[in-house]
Parts: C-alpha cells; sequence; structure tokens
C-alpha cells in the first residue's frame, strides 16, 4: 500500500507540473495576442479619427494647381510629406511626388496654415501647390486625390473654364 501512494504522489506532482507548464504556454499566447489586437486596433482608431475635406482647387498657371484640404477628423496628422498626391485628367491621374522645394515638374509641396508647418492640425487647413509638368486645358475636368500616411482620402473634381 506504501507504494501505492508513492506512486499516486508521483503522478499528482507530474500532473501539477504539467498544468502548470501548460497555463505558462496558454497565458504567453494570450499576452501575444492582446497585443497584436491592441496594436490593430490602435491603429483601426487612428484610420476612424482621421478625415479630409478638400474644400476648393484651381490652377495658378497653365502647368500649375493649388488646392486646399481641410483637417476635419478628431485626429492631428504627421508626416505630411508620406501623403499620396495624385493629380491628373479624370481618365488618368497620376501620383506626384512631394518636392520641399524647387521648381522639379511634376511634383508637390504644402503649406499648413495652422500654427505649426509639420503636424496638421484638427481644422487646420493645407495650401497644396502642384507643378503637374503638363498644360491644364479649358473645359477638361480634372480629379485630385489626396491620401494621408494612414490611407484615408478624399477626392476632388474641377474644371477650368
Amino acid at each position: 500500500m506504501g507504494s501505492f501512494m508513492i506512486s499516486e504522489g508521483i503522478v499528482l506532482i507530474a500532473a501539477v507540473i504539467i498544468a502548470a507548464g501548460f497555463s505558462v504556454v496558454v497565458l504567453n499566447q494570450m499576452g501575444i495576442f492582446q497585443s497584436t489586437f491592441s496594436t490593430a486596433s490602435s491603429a483601426e482608431r487612428d484610420i476612424a479619427l482621421t478625415k479630409i475635406k478638400t474644400v476648393y482647387a484651381t490652377n495658378t498657371s497653365s502647368s500649375e494647381v493649388e488646392v486646399w484640404v481641410k483637417n476635419v477628423g478628431s485626429n492631428q496628422i504627421t508626416s505630411l510629406d508620406k501623403m499620396d498626391v495624385y493629380f491628373g485628367k479624370l481618365s488618368s491621374l497620376q501620383l506626384i511626388p512631394y518636392v520641399a522645394s524647387g521648381s522639379t515638374s511634376p511634383s508637390w509641396n504644402y503649406t499648413n496654415t495652422g500654427s505649426s508647418s509639420t503636424v496638421w492640425q484638427m481644422t487646420d487647413t493645407l495650401q497644396i501647390k502642384i507643378a503637374c509638368g503638363c498644360t491644364i486645358t479649358p473645359n477638361v475636368s480634372y480629379g485630385i486625390t489626396i491620401a494621408t500616411p494612414n490611407g484615408v482620402s478624399d477626392d476632388y473634381v474641377f474644371s477650368v473654364s
């Protein structure tokens, strides 16, 4: 009978060790899952709170356009040089590269009419200047798409008379 109790004690200790090891693995995986879920939730929250609205666009010369875009969301927008700007005739928009200064064409740059030049605060308006390297033709519809670094975008269509 004594050997039976020793065997039962060893089996019980082994079961406790296995259960403890299993719980460590499960809790570790739950922590990884929670971290991944938290990161995804943060990104989705950022997208949900970001909203922009193109207010107006016009040509300033036969090859340049100015666009005014307002941050109407509840989120500030950073890395403004990482935005994507598309411009062209409606059937053929093309990505215009950002150039901080100079007269490279095609290119775009911006002026923040708000308090900061690098952070687009809520209710601030950006003035975006596009040098398209093309001739803007009267009575032709042109499209502009502005996309923030997190993928929120706005489209605007205009024509020159």
